[in-house]
C-alpha cells in the first residue's frame, strides 16, 4: 500500500479515536450531571433546644429522602459558644446485653415503666462527670417539654411521627463501642462478632454460600458468658465447610489485642441443640423485659 494511503488511513483512525473519546467524555458528563441533580438533599432541624449548664442541649434531626427509602437520624448534641459535641445518636430499642454498673450512673426518666425504648449513652471520653450530670438533669426536668416538642415536629419528617417518635427514656454514662467485640481468624476471611444486642455472629467474606453471616450464639449471665450453638450445620453451611469445630475455631480468632472470645467471656457449648435454644429463649425474654 502506498505511503500516502497509509498516512490517510492513520489520520482517519486518529479522528475516529478522538470522536470516541469525546463521546465517552460527554456520556460521563451527562451521567455525573444526572447523579448530581438526582442526589437527595438533606433537611435539618432542631426538635428542641434546652439550656444546659454553659451551653444548650439540642435534639437535631436530619432527614434524607431516598429513591425508595427515606432515612431520619436523631442526634442529641451539646452546644456551647465554642464547641458542638455529639452526645448520642438515638436508636430505637437500642438495648445492651449488660446491665448498668453503679459507675455508669444509670437513670430512668419515666418512673413506673419498665420499657426503655430510647436510651441515651454519654461517652466518658467526650464528657466529664459534671457535664454528664448537667445533661442528665436537663433531660429529667424537661421530659414533658421534650415529648411535646417531638409531637410538634414539622415537615418533612412529621409523616414519620407514628413509627419514629423518640421518647427519651433513660441515660447511661458509658462508651458503648467498648462493648462491641470483633475477633478475626488468621486467614482474615472469617470473623466472630459480639454485637451490642448480645448476639454472636459468624461473619464470612468471599464465601460461595449465600449466608454471609450466621447467628451462632448469645451473651447471657449479665454479659459474662457466651453460649455457642452446638449444631455444626450453622457454622459449616455458613462458611462453605471451612468451620466444622466451632469451639476450636472461636479460640483461633483474636482481636487487635490478641484476645479471643474465651479471654473476654466464659464460653459454654450446650450438649444439645435444645439446651442452646432454651438459652436463646432466656436471652430473648431478658431483652424483652428491659424494653
Amino acid at each position: 500500500m502506498p505511503i500516502c494511503r497509509l498516512n490517510a488511513w492513520d489520520a482517519v483512525k486518529k479522528r475516529c479515536k478522538r470522536t470516541q473519546n469525546g463521546f465517552f467524555r460527554l456520556i460521563c458528563l451527562l451521567l455525573l450531571t444526572m447523579a448530581t441533580i438526582g442526589c437527595p438533599s438533606s433537611t435539618k432541624q432542631d426538635v428542641f433546644d434546652l439550656p444546659c449548664g454553659r451551653g444548650h442541649l439540642v435534639l437535631h434531626e436530619i432527614f434524607v429522602p431516598g429513591f425508595s427509602i427515606d432515612t431520619v437520624t436523631l442526634e442529641l448534641r451539646y452546644r456551647t459558644d465554642r464547641r458542638d459535641r455529639l452526645v448520642c445518636v438515638l436508636k430505637k430499642n437500642f438495648i445492651l446485653y449488660r446491665d448498668p454498673t453503679p459507675e455508669e450512673h444509670y437513670q430512668h426518666f419515666r418512673g413506673g415503666v419498665q420499657s426503655d425504648p430510647w436510651p441515651v449513652f454519654v461517652n466518658p471520653k467526650v464528657f466529664t462527670p459534671a457535664e454528664y450530670g448537667q445533661i442528665s438533669r436537663t433531660l429529667s426536668k424537661n421530659i414533658d417539654e421534650i415529648d411535646a416538642a417531638v409531637g410538634q415536629r414539622g415537615q418533612p419528617t412529621k409523616r414519620f411521627y407514628a413509627n419514629r417518635k423518640p421518647r427519651i427514656s433513660s441515660i447511661r454514662y458509658i462508651d458503648i463501642t467498648g462493648l462491641h467485640r470483633l475477633y478475626v481468624n488468621p486467614d482474615k476471611r472469617l470473623k466472630l462478632e459480639v454485637k451490642l444486642n448480645g448476639q454472636v455472629w459468624l461473619l464470612a467474606e468471599d464465601m460461595k454460600s449465600i449466608m454471609a453471616g450466621t447467628n451462632i450464639g448469645y451473651v447471657v449471665s449479665n454479659g459474662s458468658k457466651v453460649v455457642l450453638d452446638p449444631n455444626p450445620y450453622a457454622a459449616t453451611h455458613g462458611t462453605d465447610g471451612i468451620v466444622t469445630d466451632l469451639p476450636t475455631f472461636a479460640r483461633q480468632c483474636v482481636d487487635e489485642h490478641g484476645r479471643s472470645l474465651y479471654d473476654d467471656f466464659t464460653v459454654e457449648v450446650p450438649s444439645t441443640v435444645e439446651a442452646y435454644k432454651m438459652a436463646g429463649r432466656a436471652w430473648m425474654k431478658r431483652c424483652d423485659s428491659r424494653r
